[in-house]
């Protein structure tokens, strides 16, 4: 059986809703040409010696994740020579 959009879409969508119901202009994915913003602000937070973001600001296709920080009782975790 083949599922067409008829199928699983209602009969009586209000007009303010189906306006969003079309395809978003945008690039596929992996393709190139695509532009986005990264802005960061680092300082020194003097309480713990260590570089901290103070301020930040993305769009997509980029984006920031949380630090990870490497556990002070495992050394090894830093060493990629391994």
């Amino acid at each position: 059986m083949k599922i067409t959009p008829d199928y699983y879409t209602p009969r009586n969508i209000p007009p303010e809703i189906e306006a969003y119901l079309t395809e978003p202009l945008q690039l596929g994915v992996s393709k190139s040409g695509k532009v986005g913003i990264l802005r960061l602000k680092f300082e020194r937070d003097t309480h713990t010696e260590k570089t901290v973001i103070r301020e930040q600001y993305c769009r997509v296709p980029l984006c920031i994740q949380r630090a990870m920080y490497l556990e002070e009782s495992l050394p090894a975790m830093g060493d990629i020579s391994r």
